[in-house]
Parts: C-alpha cells; structure tokens; sequence
C-alpha cells in the first residue's frame, strides 16, 4: 500500500487487479497494522511524505501535508479543504493517508 503496489499484489493473489474497484473486501489492513510497519520499518514515513506530499490537484484531491509542529490530512474539494484531521506525527499522518488512499478509516 505504501509503494503503490496494490494491483499487482491482487493479481498475484488471483484478483482480475483492473476488475477490482473496491478494494475495501479485498484489503484487510488497519491503522494498527500500517503503524507497527512504519515502527518496524524505519525512513518509510519519510520516504511516502516526500513521494505524497505537496501533491496539488485542483480537485478532489487526498492531501498530506506539514502543519506547523504536525501533520495533517485532508481532501481538496475544488480548493477547499475538508475533513481536515490533524496529527502529531509523521507515522500517524502517513497511516491515516494510505488508509483514505484505499478507503479504509
């Protein structure tokens, strides 16, 4: 999920990885499973911050990004952001973001 490698994991596990919409059935991992990764995995955070963050599509878009001493993420609705959550740290944010990603919360 991290490195964008989810289709190929589903084709791999037998899904048609093109046919598979909704990954919500298909993926079972929760914030506590992304955190203990990012614990055990150390400069992975850092690493998806810097390829997902700053990332400014007009709309509709998933937004990590630094605020202040935190993080937060949030979703850019034509410009404006909304369900703005924030966090204290980079690991959080990061866990948070990649769950939105593939509609888990």
């Amino acid at each position: 999920m991290l490195r964008g490698t989810v289709p190929q994991f589903l084709k791999a596990q037998g899904f048609d990885a093109e046919g598979v919409v909704d990954t919500r059935r298909s993926l079972t991992v929760t914030k506590p499973d992304v955190l203990a990764y990012l614990k055990s995995h150390s400069g992975e955070a850092q690493e998806y911050f810097v390829k997902n963050s700053g990332f400014r599509q007009l709309h509709e878009a998933l937004l990590l990004e630094r605020d202040g001493v935190g993080y937060m993420v949030s979703v850019n609705d034509h410009g404006v952001r909304r369900f703005t959550e924030k966090f204290a740290t980079l690991d959080e944010a990061v866990a948070a973001h990649v769950l939105a990603a593939y509609g888990k919360t």
